[in-house]
């Protein structure tokens, strides 16, 4: 099976057209573009079927749903399907999907992250806390809690592909080891909201692959015995990620 893998392609910054690409599955792991339309855009670029991870972006001006009802509705019936909490058969592999935000552990330092990040980051000003009839903005607090059940799902249903003979992948927004942040960033107090240490749980679960996006780099290394994936084109400081590579195919 051959997959096309993008992340942060941020086109509210600047459109991109992607190639033709000989693949079998399209995977978006977040930071398409803002609210509905990377899932607009992934529908008018797509004929595969298109595997597709919210990441912060696809957040703003909704609430902390697991799939918002807006981007529920556009994907009813077509080519892209959105992985939140969700896990989706091909052939012999078992793709999971996450956006997997994060518990600000990554370097000890939670509660001046946690605290950094609410002040910085615009996810805490555009996105709503998950409950009827409020506009509340979310906090940290909200995504710990998120964190943990997505963690929870992830590790749950590796478990259970394998019990099913199937080839368990990952896929998430956010990283999932100190490596997946380009060096300037590893030790940055904002990291934590970028990444999690997942280190301890791939060495334990030994999924086959895992893509994640949000970090801005491109990537193809082995940690234990998974393959980590990433090809991101926007950048954390907003420049072009000078790696992205727009044909990106990795077979498995």
């Amino acid at each position: 099976m051959r997959l096309a893998i993008y992340s942060d392609l941020q086109l509210w910054r600047q459109t991109w057209q992607p190639p033709e690409v000989d693949a079998d599955l399209v995977i978006l792991a977040g930071n398409i573009d803002r609210g509905d339309a990377g899932v607009r855009w992934a529908l008018r670029h797509f004929s595969q079927p298109v595997l597709y991870i919210l990441g912060v972006s696809e957040y703003f001006g909704l609430k902390l749903e697991r799939v918002p009802p807006s981007l529920k509705e556009l994907c009813k019936g077509s080519n892209v399907k959105i992985l939140n909490e969700k896990a989706k058969t091909f052939d012999q592999f078992r793709f999971i999907g996450a956006t997997l935000w994060t518990d600000y552990r990554l370097l000890g330092t939670q509660v001046s992250s946690a605290t950094l990040a609410a002040a910085n980051c615009e996810e805490f000003r555009t996105i709503q806390k998950d409950r009827p009839k409020s506009h509340l903005p979310i906090t940290p607090d909200d995504l710990i809690k998120t964190y943990i059940k997505s963690l929870k799902f992830i590790c749950k249903s590796i478990k259970d592909a394998r019990k099913e003979k199937l080839k368990p992948i990952v896929l998430s927004h956010h990283g999932p080891l100190p490596s997946a942040l380009p060096p300037s960033m590893q030790s940055h107090l904002l990291a934590p909201a970028m990444a999690s240490d997942l280190s301890e749980e791939i060495r334990s679960h030994k999924p086959k692959l895992w893509v994640h996006g949000h970090t801005g780099i491109t990537a193809n290394y082995q940690h234990a015995k998974t393959q980590i994936l990433s090809n991101a084109r926007w950048q954390p400081d907003g420049e072009l990620n000078p790696a992205f590579d727009a044909g990106m195919i990795v077979e498995i």
